[in-house]
Formats: C-alpha cells, sequence, structure tokens
C-alpha cells in the first residue's frame, strides 16, 4: 500500500482520531485481496478458508499462558486445541507420544514435547537454541531423574550458507557462537576448507557455486571436525525448505557424513551420558508439504528423511503460515522430552513452569491452526502437495522454454524457481523479492524468486511467464541481444 491519499485517511491524530471509516477499510481489504492471486515472491500460502462462526472469537483474549501439557490459571485458553495440533504434528513427524505432566517421570517411556508458537518458526528456531546451548553446556534437565551425566562442553553453531537470515539474530540473543566468528576469532587463516584458510560465515553450499542450495556435508564434516578436536559440540541446522531456494536438506545425509566424527570424539552420547551434539531441523515450510509427498502414490525421487525416525534429529519446527495456511504467522516446535533443559522458573502466578519463550502466548493461533489442519484431512493436503510439486515443475520448464533469458533454476523437489531479477514492473505485479545469488556458472548475480504455494494456479503462471517474456522484462539485455 503507497498511495498517500489512502495512506493519509488512516493517519492517527494527536487524540487517536483517524478520518477512515468503515467503506476505507473495506477499500484496503479490497485492495490486498486484489494482490493476493498473484502473490509469488514469498512462502506464504493465501489459500486461506476462516470459517464465519470463527468470528465468535475475535471478541475474547484467550492466553495460553505458561506449559501446554499444564492447566491454565483461566478459563480463556485454548490448550485442548494446542494438544491436539501437537498430537497431529507427532504424527506427521513420526515422534513419541507427547508427553503429559503424569508422563514425565516415566524414563523408560520416550515422548514429545511441544508448544504452538505465538511468531512464526523464528521463535521454534530461537527456542531450540536456547535448549541446544544450556543442554550442551550441561544444565540440569526438565525431569531431574535422567541418568545421563553431563560433560559440560562448549556449543558451537553451524549453519548452511542458505540458512534463514535469523540465525544470525537468534544466536547473538542467546550467546551462542556461530562457527564462523569464533573461527576468524581464534584460528585465522586455519579453515580446513576452501583455498586460502579464510573462514566463510557458515557452511558452504554443495555443488558449483552452491546452486541447488544443499549444505556441503563434507564441508560440514571437516569443520565439525576441527572444532571437536578443539572441545565444541556441534548445534547442526539442517534446512528442509531453505528460504530463498527452498532447497531440502537430507539429515540423514548429513548424520552419514558426521556421525564418524562425534563418534572419534566421543559425542554420540548413551544411555548413560548426554549427547555431545544437536541436531536441529528447520522446517519452516518443507517440514509441512514434504510428508505429505512421502504419503502420496505418485513417485516423488530423493525426499529427504527429516523427522524423528532418525535418533539424531533433535527438535524440528515448520510455521503455520506457510503451507498450512493461517492468516498470521504461527508454527509449531517439537523436541524429544527427555533432551528438554530445567525450566527457569515456575511461577506460581502462572500455575505451571515457564517453558516457553512467551509469558503470555497467543490462544487464537491454536485455533486457527487447528482449524486449518482439521478442515483438510491427509488425502486433500497429498492431493494439493502433489499439484503444487508438479506446478511448480511446469513453471520453471515454462520459464526454460518461453523465456531463457532468465536462466531459471529449481532445486529438487522444491517449490521455489530462481530466476534472473527482472524489470521493478514485474516484480511489484507478482509480489516477488530478490537477492544476490549464484547463477548456473557459479558467479553472483542478482536473483528473484516464485514460489508456487497452495494457492498458485496454472493461469498465474502463465500471466507470469508472458510477463517475465516481454522484452520490457529484461531490457538491458534486449539492447544487448539487438546489438
Amino acid at each position: 500500500m503507497s498511495d498517500p491519499q489512502i495512506l493519509r485517511l488512516f493517519r492517527l491524530d494527536a487524540e487517536g482520531r483517524s478520518k477512515a471509516g468503515a467503506e476505507d477499510l473495506r477499500r484496503l481489504a479490497g485492495h490486498f485481496r486484489a494482490n493476493q492471486r498473484d502473490m509469488l515472491g514469498y512462502q506464504w500460502s493465501q489459500d486461506i478458508h476462516i470459517p464465519d462462526h470463527l468470528g465468535d472469537f475475535l471478541g475474547l483474549h484467550l492466553d495460553n499462558i505458561g506449559d501446554p501439557m499444564a492447566a491454565s490459571l483461566t478459563s480463556l485458553n485454548t490448550k485442548f486445541l494446542e494438544r491436539e495440533v501437537l498430537r497431529y504434528f507427532t504424527h506427521l513427524w513420526n515422534a513419541p507420544p507427547l508427553a503429559t505432566q503424569d508422563s514425565d517421570d516415566d524414563l523408560s517411556d520416550p515422548r514429545s514435547w511441544g508448544y504452538v508458537l505465538s511468531m512464526g518458526s523464528t521463535e521454534g528456531t530461537l527456542y531450540a537454541l536456547w535448549n541446544a546451548r544450556d543442554y550442551l553446556r550441561g544444565k540440569p534437565l526438565h525431569n531431574p531423574a535422567s541418568p545421563a551425566a553431563a560433560t559440560p562442553r562448549k556449543p558451537l553453531l553451524f549453519v548452511s550458507q542458505e540458512a534463514h537470515y535469523s540465525f544470525a539474530k537468534a544466536a547473538q540473543m542467546v550467546q551462542l557462537d556461530m562457527m564462523g566468528d569464533i573461527g576468524n576469532r581464534d584460528y585465522p587463516g586455519q579453515c580446513p576448507v576452501g583455498k586460502d584458510g579464510t573462514w566463510p560465515s557458515s557452511v558452504p553450499a554443495g555443488t558449483t557455486g552452491g546452486s541447488d542450495g544443499l549444505m556441503d556435508t563434507a564441508a560440514l564434516a571437516e569443520l565439525v571436525e576441527f572444532f571437536a578436536a578443539r572441545g565444541y559440540a556441534p548445534v547442526i541446522v539442517c534446512n528442509v525448505g531453505s528460504t530463498f531456494k527452498g532447497a531440502l536438506d537430507d539429515p540423514r545425509t548429513i548424520w552419514k557424513a558426521i556421525e564418524p566424527v562425534l563418534r572419534r570424539h566421543d559425542l554420540l552420547g548413551d544411555d548413560h551420558n548426554r549427547r555431545g551434539y544437536w541436531m536441529h531441523v528447520d522446517g519452516a515450510l518443507g517440514a509441512g508439504y514434504v510428508p505429505y509427498l512421502e504419503m502420496s502414490e505418485d513417485e516423488h525421487q530423493n525426499l529427504p528423511l527429516f523427522d524423528f525416525r532418525l535418533p539424531c534429529v533433535s527438535s524440528v519446527v515448520t510455521s503455520g503460515h506457510k503451507w498450512f495456511g493461517t492468516p498470521y504467522p504461527t508454527g509449531v516446535y517439537l523436541t524429544r522430552n527427555e533432551l528438554r533443559v530445567a525450566a527457569p522458573s515456575k511461577p506460581g502466578y502462572v500455575g505451571s513452569a515457564d517453558t516457553t519463550i512467551g509469558g503470555a502466548r497467543d490462544g487464537l493461533a491454536p485455533l486457527l491452526l487447528w482449524t486449518a489442519l482439521s478442515g483438510r484431512p491427509h488425502d486433500q493436503q497429498v492431493a494439493t502437495a502433489n499439484r503444487c510439486v508438479r506446478l511448480a515443475s511446469y513453471a520453471h520448464e515454462q520459464l526454460t522454454e518461453q523465456c531463457p533469458t532468465a536462466e531459471a533454476q529449481r532445486a529438487r523437489n522444491s517449490l521455489a524457481i530462481r530466476f534472473r531479477r527482472p524489470a521493478d514492473e514485474v516484480m511489484n505485479q507478482f509480489g516477488l523479492v530478490g537477492q544476490k545469488a549464484p547463477g548456473p556458472n557459479g558467479e553472483l548475480r542478482e536473483e528473484a524468486h516464485l514460489y508456487v504455494m497452495p494457492h498458485v494456479t496454472e493461469a498465474t503462471i502463465n500471466r507470469f511467464v508472458r510477463a517475465i517474456s516481454s522484452p520490457s522484462a529484461y531490457p538491458a539485455l534486449a539492447t544487448q541481444e539487438a546489438l
């Protein structure tokens, strides 16, 4: 929204008055809806269905303060729905059953714990790094009866160069050192990967120029080896649906690369000793749709195995507003109950341990996420996931055939297609975003991307292909070709 006249209507004066009325709000909503159909740039599903009766909840403040498994001191909460959402994801991600207060003391019965986020996946990432840091430092666990002895270690964060930008911020917030920072500070010129010993800020991506967006597992193993030999314990992040390229790291492949390193340095852990590592899966988008592709009868090659079937996976997060179509950011965080660090406090005011990032937590988010899940059973989710993957393949094919100038690329099983950044007119029409990224030859260039989310149709893709195939989309290149 950039129209100065409309923006002035919504300004508040010193006494809180505005010239905008109900009709202006309807026009504003119409403006957003007009742009909703062609929104291609972000991995936000616009396939949102809100039943009319949910409007009854908008006049209530619903607050899930405290631990999701504990009873609330207020009746205005949706914790029972929060637990239903969490149970759904324990099934979707092949996790142990959900922990209850009664099950906490039974160490022979593995359980899961988690909560519905009041923000997107970034909140779950922050929680994972916080817990990983304290777990590896040997802080007391949630269950004090755990026989796992703690050897205090120095946690160190390893993320791919394709990781979400929020990891740097989250690491600063929880004071968790990142690989590149420690390398540059304490071991300058000694990086075991690369040509001149210079430390990258993060783990390189795999193929030439990192164009596929997958973490270079061989480089990761060398880096973990270097730091493990110097007393560091790795916190490793796997991207299942990276932000710009939509690439799907395979934690199983990553584990095969680093397991021998962890074994050599006695970091694997066992029934009597804590693990000396933490593996977090940032599945903001991919952990939403990949499970349905796995359920499909269609053949999808090389799908990553990212969930709790892998004993090495410590935590998983996904967003509700990306694949599942909630109308504002939320998400789900799940971890293994036995890996949880004890909460800092148990305030009587709340009635339970303060186990989540937020004190007051959004009680509307579980309701909306429950509505999105219950309204789309697995067969519908599978059909939608298949359609989106096929449409992403179609979009890539059409761009390659109709507009070779764009030099389109797509990672395996990704819903994202990247291409040379077109003119601002095309960027604005389809809500595209861009950044510098390696092109097909590995050289950095200005790129943009589109995401085929559940609201995107073949007609939308065809409109986009026509727009980007126009000479005005790449005027400088069109001039060069004419010469």
